[in-house]
């Protein structure tokens, strides 16, 4: 689980869910990019937990693919020195996955 080193540092999951939250929200909140399943689930307009949770999802799936479009276009790249192992990092996705779980930390240790 990729997440897994971010919410150990929580007391509960509840308390990480709620900054992760907080994180999408402001991250959102700076990006122009919309997904296309961010799109499908603002048309729907649906109400209840599930489809906030579904909703919150596609936010953050927006902020994934901006982060993504920073990194593909060389404006951004991944903390290497926390990358154990000799992982290769080529890929996109890869060096994406690492950029958004740098990028949450930085806002979570700037919440604390």
């Amino acid at each position: 689980h990729w997440l897994a080193r971010l919410e150990t540092k929580f007391a509960s999951q509840d308390d990480f869910d709620s900054a992760l939250m907080s994180y999408i929200d402001k991250r959102k909140g700076e990006i122009a990019t919309v997904s296309q399943f961010e799109n499908m689930f603002r048309k729907m307009q649906l109400k209840g937990d599930r489809f906030d949770g579904l909703m919150s999802y596609s936010k953050f799936v927006s902020v994934f693919e901006s982060i993504s479009q920073s990194v593909a276009d060389g404006k951004l790249t991944p903390n290497t020195e926390k990358i154990s192992g000799q992982i290769s990092i080529d890929s996109t996705q890869l060096k994406t996955s690492f950029c958004v779980i740098d990028d949450i930390e930085q806002f979570f240790l700037s919440q604390s």
